[in-house]
């Protein structure tokens, strides 16, 4: 069930929703990542409010995205996904700050307890936001697992180092990492960014040589007028 992109987010506007920087849409060539390094997080405009994108072919694949905290705020990350889809739809979030020092994991967070929400005051600056369906955590250099959605800040694993830096998101695993097929589908979200800070002002565009001199023309023939 395709039910979260809007139906005024065609193609014919898909640019112009890109330059408000209010609406992003994951490429379609992020799909099916089961693994996602830190190098390829996808930049978002600054001013973005929300991601619209799809968790596929299966439920292990992971989106990772940049983000910009324009000034010191209380920022929400809200992750919504239709419980109804197949297969079982659990939203979950990963927040990291700019480096990849974990920062904060949640899976039940928000009201509905299958979606995922994070609130929480950000200075400002560059963050990483990860999206995932159960249960996807992040991993430093080593593969030693510095953060997840359901313990947080190694809360309960005493396999983890929440010193870590991170260096790829994936669908949680045991030790040994084996990334291996999850449940067949797609999943559709949307990923609400709320308190990062508005765009940038758009400059005026500039009016064509030819505007300016019947501009002119038309001041020249008043003043004219006048003296008349």
């Amino acid at each position: 069930m395709r039910f979260f992109v809007p139906a005024a987010l065609t193609a014919a506007n898909f640019m112009a929703s890109q330059a408000g920087a209010t609406t992003f849409l994951e490429p379609s060539t992020d799909t099916g990542n089961t693994v996602t390094p830190i190098e390829e997080a996808i930049v978002l405009p600054v001013g973005t409010t929300e991601v619209i994108g799809t968790i596929g072919p299966d439920d292990n694949d992971t989106d990772l995205y940049r983000f910009t905290v324009v000034e010191d705020a209380l920022v929400e990350l809200l992750l919504d996904m239709d419980p109804n889809q197949p297969p079982f739809a659990d939203a979950n979030l990963l927040l990291f700050n700019g480096i990849g020092n974990p920062i904060e994991g949640d899976d039940d967070g928000a009201v509905d307890t299958l979606d995922s929400l994070i609130s929480i005051f950000l200075s400002a600056g560059e963050y990483l936001v990860a999206v995932g369906d159960n249960n996807m955590a992040g991993y430093d250099a080593s593969r030693t697992e510095i953060i997840d959605n359901d313990q947080g800040l190694c809360a309960l694993n005493s396999n983890c180092n929440e010193n870590g830096i991170l260096s790829f998101v994936a669908a949680e695993t045991p030790p040994e990492l084996d990334f291996g097929p999850g449940e067949p589908g797609i999943l559709d979200y949307r990923l609400t960014i709320t308190g990062a800070g508005a765009a940038p002002e758009v400059n005026p565009i500039p009016l064509p040589a030819t505007g300016w001199m019947l501009l002119a023309a038309v001041g020249a023939g008043a003043m004219a007028r006048r003296k008349r």
